[in-house]
């Protein structure tokens, strides 16, 4: 194993829809998936971001989302940082995950924690982080889907993780999304 010390940050939003759009199974076992994409590398501790959905207007969702965070809880050396959603019109908007995301790096960073983070995301809004990071001496690898990921922030990464080519069905659960025409939170929602 090489010693080199890695943590994960996950943008859950980014992650499950990147997962629903590429795999089309959201079901995934987050330490599975955290020491497969860092490879022989030792990982540290993996944080993962979300929003909680709203009970009222997604009951279903909801229960199904605390149900996964229940399950994260059990995980180890993994941290839950939620943020809140606000709803603006018809839409649902995420608040407090990138800022927590970026805080949280920004400072394992300057204490030394990491010699490396991958960020699970393909969002452009973190090139800035990823650039600040790295000022301090830093390897930032960004893993995702190509399809859906900022080529600004796959430039400005050290390495970028195709998730696309990488077997992902050891870290998967077996598939039960729905085939339905519910209401979903995902229809109604952005980062």
């Amino acid at each position: 194993m090489n010693n080199e010390a890695v943590m994960v940050f996950i943008d859950g939003n980014n992650l499950y829809h990147g997962l629903k759009h590429n795999i089309k199974n959201t079901r995934i076992d987050i330490e599975k998936f955290s020491n497969t994409i860092i490879g022989d590398r030792r990982l540290v501790r993996t944080y993962y971001y979300n929003a909680l959905l709203d009970h009222n207007e997604f009951p279903e969702d909801f229960k199904n989302q605390k149900k996964f965070l229940d399950s994260l809880k059990r995980t180890p050396n993994l941290s839950i940082k939620l943020g809140r959603l606000e709803k603006k019109g018809s839409i649902y908007i995420e608040k407090g995950v990138e800022i927590n995301l970026a805080v949280d790096i920004l400072t394992l960073a300057f204490k030394g924690s990491f010699d490396t983070c991958v960020i699970v995301t393909g969002d452009a809004d973190y090139v800035n982080l990823v650039r600040e990071v790295k000022s301090l001496g830093k390897r930032v690898e960004i893993a995702f889907f190509k399809l859906g990921t900022s080529q600004t922030l796959i430039n400005e990464a050290d390495r970028f993780i195709i998730l696309d080519n990488m077997d992902l069905s050891e870290c998967l659960f077996p598939n039960n999304l729905k085939k339905d025409n519910k209401k979903s939170s995902s229809m109604h929602f952005q980062s």
